[in-house]
């Protein structure tokens, strides 16, 4: 079993802790800086067909707007995307 923590750096960098094998492993640093207050949300996304999965962690960036970083097991690389919203 693996547990994941997502935080909010003192450089307002959103990192990563593991726990496997157990102890705690300090993943490297995802996304962008995030706004001083801003609040976290992380979801695991399991695709069946391609035996893969997602880790999509989601924060308020420094300029105000909702960002999400997601991890791919596929490619094994963190990205980021600026969230839109159409009214």
């Amino acid at each position: 079993m693996k547990i994941r923590v997502y935080y909010v750096q003192d450089d307002n960098l959103i990192a990563e802790l593991e726990f496997s094998d157990g102890k705690w492993h300090d993943r490297k640093t995802i996304g962008s800086e995030a706004a001083l207050s801003s609040g976290l949300y992380a979801i695991r996304v399991y695709n069946d067909l391609l035996s893969i999965f997602e880790i999509i962690v989601g924060f308020t960036g420094r300029n105000g707007n909702l960002f999400e970083a997601y991890y791919d097991s596929g490619s094994g690389v963190w990205n980021e995307y600026q969230l839109e919203f159409v009214s």
